[in-house]
């Protein structure tokens, strides 16, 4: 297996998914091979039981902030999730990222003139009828979005809405 012997595979990685994932597989000749050929060991966690419902806020949460969550299935949320169970689980919960990074940071650098160029004019001023012609990328002001205006971090708003 890629030039690692099977004792230190199973040292050191821990092949974990959920049965969720498993009965997405449709096929009966690869749900075999899952169950019988696999050269490791696949933990099987059952998601009912495994996951809390703070791991599914979690991913939730950053899935919308991301605009991410109409293209993710609930087994994409729930395999995601599993993901940051695991790691409090291992003491690595710290490692992970509750709010996306901001937009800004994406940038390509390749298209650095170009940015500076809509910031240019941005900051110069543009008429009212000219801002009407411009598409509104990005609406924060959605109706479960009340949370905006309260003094914590998005993580805290989105979970205190879900709670209420």
């Amino acid at each position: 297996m890629l030039g690692v012997d099977q004792t230190t595979f199973d040292q050191t990685f821990d092949v974990i998914t959920l049965d969720s994932v498993i009965s997405e597989v449709k096929d009966e000749k690869s749900r075999e091979y899952i169950r019988t050929r696999l050269p490791y060991h696949l933990d099987v966690k059952n998601a009912e039981t495994f996951l809390d419902q703070k791991e599914l806020d979690v991913v939730h949460n950053f899935a919308k902030d991301t605009g991410d969550f109409r293209s993710l299935s609930k087994v994409d949320m729930m395999v995601i999730a599993l993901g940051v169970k695991y790691a409090k689980l291992k003491g690595e919960y710290q490692k992970i990222k509750l709010e996306p990074k901001d937009l800004s940071e994406f940038r390509p650098e390749r298209l650095k003139e170009a940015y500076d160029e809509l910031s240019e004019s941005s900051e110069e001023g543009s008429s009212d009828n000219e801002e009407q012609k411009q598409p509104q990328l990005l609406n924060t002001q959605d109706d479960d979005d009340e949370w905006n205006e309260m003094p914590k971090t998005r993580q805290q708003q989105r979970t205190d809405v879900r709670t209420q």
